[in-house]
């Protein structure tokens, strides 16, 4: 695993999943690369000044993240930092592939974490929009990897693609890994669509 893309809002959530980043990366000796983006309409476009103040401020919040940070790098592990005006989907997706990310790690919400990965947040956005495999962290103190979840929307999977990175993230032998994939059947009584795992 060699690049490990690490959005960021400079929230606690998003501090968590850095966390596991590097602890990641210090296993592999992998370089991590965090991701800001921001946007502003067009519209805005009299705001010059607004823009520029915005990236000016994440310029500095991710300079001082990365220094702060890098302390805990160790096994040749590396951390940079980039700044993208774009949304911030497209803006991840967009650097994801420039940097040839093998990994993505992002936050979610606490309890509400599941829930707010299915219902539409960036984290789900992400996932719908990249091929990249996705470890999406709940805002909660780091915890070993004794139990992984892949959950698949198409079983003709590429082992290198997508496994491979999942199975290197469960690691020891004592690690309970998970496939799940959903397929949706028509239920004739109620026309209702119910999930089935196998």
């Amino acid at each position: 695993m060699k690049n490990i893309l690490v959005p960021t809002d400079f929230s606690s959530c998003a501090e968590k999943a850095l966390d596991y980043a590097i602890r990641i990366a210090n296993e592999n000796g992998s370089a991590i690369h965090i991701l800001h983006t921001f946007h502003l309409s067009n519209k805005a476009g009299m705001f010059v000044s607004v823009q520029e103040r915005m990236r000016e401020e994440a310029h500095g919040k991710l300079k001082h993240l990365v220094i702060t940070k890098q302390r805990e790098l160790r096994n040749g592990a590396t951390m940079d930092y980039k700044l993208v005006r774009d949304y911030a989907v497209e803006g991840i997706h967009y650097v994801a592939k420039r940097v040839k990310a093998d990994l993505i790690v992002m936050g979610t919400l606490g309890a509400s974490g599941l829930k707010s990965v299915l219902m539409g947040s960036i984290t789900a956005g992400v996932i719908r929009k990249t091929k990249i495999p996705v470890l999406a962290v709940p805002d909660e103190e780091p915890r070993e990897f004794n139990k992984v979840l892949m959950a698949l929307d198409d079983l003709q999977i590429e082992p290198d693609g997508v496994l491979a990175p999942a199975l290197e993230l469960a690691g020891s032998s004592d690690t309970e890994f998970i496939i799940y994939h959903s397929i949706l059947k028509t239920v004739p009584a109620s026309g209702m669509h119910a999930p089935s795992a196998y």
